[in-house]
């Protein structure tokens, strides 16, 4: 799985409920001092703590930055 920097990739994220949903994760990331996250995580926050399994489906690695090692 792709280690991730929880920043959000405005070239290729989509617009609307994914970017809010993706900056919620960014701020709780954040205040969580988490640099690098999974995939697997965002997937599950976007599921099961954001109620939007419509969005953990429609998730792609490329929305996010991805972290060099």
């Amino acid at each position: 799985m792709a280690n991730l920097i929880p920043l959000i990739n405005y070239d290729t994220c989509p617009k609307g409920d994914m970017t809010t949903e993706l900056l919620w994760f960014s701020a709780v990331c954040n205040m969580n001092h988490r640099g690098r996250v999974t995939e697997g995580e965002v997937r599950s926050f976007l599921r099961d703590k954001q109620g939007r399994p419509d969005l953990a489906d429609a998730f792609a690695t490329s929305y996010l930055l991805e972290s060099a090692q």
